[in-house]
């Protein structure tokens, strides 16, 4: 009987002929570590089709959307002074192929780093589902995982990615990032095309040139809108050319950058940066 249910969960999850499946996930984060009480949310999809994935914010998908329809019209826009979540993770389930896109330019990262799962005999329930743990030491964070073999997906959410079923639930150690999955949808092909524009051109790079401009970023995040920044009114219809528009940006953008201490992937704000590659 246990082996029928495995067979019957197996198709029931089984991606084929243009369908795909979105995990929605509930992201909770705390950007600023020194600020451990102010919790962001974001609401994060897993969208799934064959041996393919992507995972994006809603709020991403929202803006970029927004600034595309205005580009068709015409007219400029940019993204809104707020925090969210950008952006995406692409991943190959079969060849082990992991990129994450993000930027306003698009930059391309490809991650070859090895995740080397710790898998226990510690079970639990998450959604319904039984799920296993499992803990892994990545990107200068120790995180605990929790898996479902009901189904049968070895994908899950941001890059972590291998283990025999999907991660249901994911928190790292000092329970800064949490992400646990809230539902489960059934799409078809059309409905999970990520909006993008038509003359965007995504620059491929490796671990060690993004982790340059990472840091070239932080230190200056208004370098791209140098001699770029249009002249412009405010609310109320008053005149600002385009460098006291850009030395606002500069100084809210640094405001917020000085907030986010405490990222994801620790290692991007260390001096040394060691990438570990399956040759």
């Amino acid at each position: 009987m246990k082996k029928i249910i495995c067979i019957f969960l197996y198709f029931c999850f089984c991606i084929s002929n243009g369908q795909v499946k979105r995990f929605i996930y509930e992201y909770e984060f705390i950007p600023d570590s020194i600020k451990s009480k102010n919790i962001s949310k974001e609401i994060m999809f897993l969208d799934i089709i064959d041996n393919k994935s992507e995972f994006y914010g809603y709020q991403k998908f929202q803006i970029d959307s927004t600034i595309i329809a205005d580009a068709k019209k015409g007219l400029f826009s940019m993204p809104p002074n707020r925090e969210f979540v950008d952006y995406r993770i692409k991943k190959n389930i079969t060849s082990n192929e992991i990129n994450l896109i993000t930027g306003s330019h698009l930059y391309e990262i490809s991650d070859r780093r090895r995740q080397e799962w710790r898998i226990s005999n510690e079970t639990d329930k998450v959604l319904g589902y039984s799920v296993q743990k499992a803990e892994l030491d990545f990107a200068g964070r120790k995180w605990v995982a929790w898996f479902s073999k009901d189904i049968p997906i070895q994908d899950g959410p941001y890059k972590f990615h291998g283990l025999p079923g999907l991660i249901l639930k994911m928190q790292d150690s000092t329970k800064s990032h949490n992400f646990i999955i809230k539902g489960i949808f059934s799409l078809s092909e059309n409905e999970m095309i990520y909006p993008q524009r038509d003359n965007d051109k995504i620059i491929k790079v490796n671990e060690i040139e993004y982790k340059k401009l990472y840091t070239e970023y932080r230190n200056d995040p208004v370098k791209n809108l140098r001699g770029r920044m249009p002249d412009q009114t405010d609310e109320n219809g008053n005149f600002i050319s385009g460098e006291q528009a850009l030395r606002r940006s500069e100084a809210a953008f640094k405001k917020r950058l000085n907030a986010d201490n405490n990222v994801i992937e620790l290692d991007l704000l260390k001096k040394k940066f060691q990438i570990f590659i399956n040759h």
